[in-house]
């Protein structure tokens, strides 16, 4: 029966492809190809936009559906926005087989700006609880999953107890308060992930890279960014960089002062690039005293690096503060060093961030 693709016949006579019901993959499915010239039949996937012969066989009521549709996740709930906003971006998980939806099933006054899309978001009014709902459905039926979504009208966030909300993508991040600032105790994990062989750009579109290029990476150790891209290609302070709205990337002056209230051996104003601190490295560590949990999770410099046979070994974060033209100040922590480096950096390399209230 051959085959169709691309346009183009192909195989009549001595070759024939037979669809399946049975997906392989969120663009491919299973067919079964029977040759002239053996005995055998090949079993394989092949893509969607194939035109396959098909044959039919009569139900006997036995037969499994397929396929089941993907167990729905709507994502985290978004409980008492603060009040400089009323959208938010929604954030469940793409479904791999069957289409998604959101519907409003609890609350007045708010609406979707694509129901179908994962990501889309969603408009509210102020101190009502809106539930919405994400429902996964394929031929064989259909799976759901609820979150929450409130706007609060009074300014209610208590550092180092609420969480920090990116209403860009509804991604959570834990924060803790070091002398009066108000710091993410989590690496920030928002934009487009790329591969690192593409250069992040001055295109209006936050870019990163996730270690390794394995996007699961983002999610579990935050994203990579360059200076420039942290910095949003010119921005005139710190505000106008990638955090979210009412946070900042932190400066040079601010990781310092921050560094000296845990450490008084660091002495201020700072003129060294260097090795500082008696054990500060220790307190800005994952299980150290300061709350920030900063883990050794690696860094790119035109290779990824920071592991050694699995075992990582150190990371590094970006200040605001320029030093030269093609340099700017970061930290590095290392897990062989009780003390924190303060040093200029190439702006090319990518590193992780961390935001700061206003």
């Amino acid at each position: 029966s051959g085959s169709m693709a691309y346009g183009n016949y192909a195989g009549r006579w001595f070759v024939g492809h037979y669809w399946t019901s049975s997906l392989y993959s969120s663009g491919a499915a299973f067919e079964r190809v029977i040759v002239d010239t053996t005995e055998q039949v090949q079993r394989e996937s092949l893509f969607f936009n194939y035109a396959l012969a098909a044959r039919c066989i009569k139900d006997d009521g036995n037969t499994p559906c397929s396929p089941p549709a993907s167990q729905a996740n709507a994502g985290d709930d978004q409980l008492g926005l603060p009040n400089i906003t009323t959208t938010t971006a929604l954030n469940a998980e793409l479904p791999q087989f069957g289409t998604g939806i959101w519907t409003i099933t609890g609350g007045t006054g708010g609406s979707l700006a694509d129901s179908s899309a994962y990501n889309t978001t969603f408009t509210g009014v102020q101190d009502v609880v809106y539930t919405l709902t994400w429902t996964v459905s394929t031929i064989c039926g259909s799976t759901s999953d609820d979150m929450q979504v409130s706007f609060s009208s009074l300014n209610t966030f208590t550092c180092g107890t609420d969480n920090l909300i990116d209403v860009r993508d509804g991604q959570s991040y834990a924060t803790v308060e070091i002398n009066g600032q108000c710091w993410m105790a989590e690496n920030l994990n928002h934009g487009l992930a790329l591969n690192s062989s593409i250069d992040q750009l001055d295109n209006d579109t936050i870019e990163k890279y996730c270690y390794d290029d394995v996007p699961s990476n983002c999610t579990s150790l935050g994203g990579l960014y360059i200076w420039d891209e942290v910095m949003s290609y010119g921005a005139t302070s710190p505000d106008s960089a990638i955090c979210p709205t009412g946070w900042h990337i932190p400066s040079d002056l601010e990781w310092s002062a921050m560094e000296n209230y845990l450490d008084p051996s660091i002495t201020l104003p700072e003129t060294i690039l260097n090795w500082r601190g008696t054990d500060i490295g220790t307190k800005l560590k994952v299980g150290g005293s300061s709350g920030l949990e900063c883990a050794l999770f690696g860094y790119y410099a035109g290779n990824f690096y920071g592991f050694q046979s699995g075992v990582p070994t150190d990371v590094n974060y970006w200040t605001s503060t320029e030093w030269d033209t093609g340099t700017s100040i970061k930290r590095l922590l290392s897990g062989s060093q009780v003390q924190v480096k303060r040093e200029d950096e190439y702006k090319t390399n990518a590193f992780y961030v961390r935001c700061i209230k206003d």
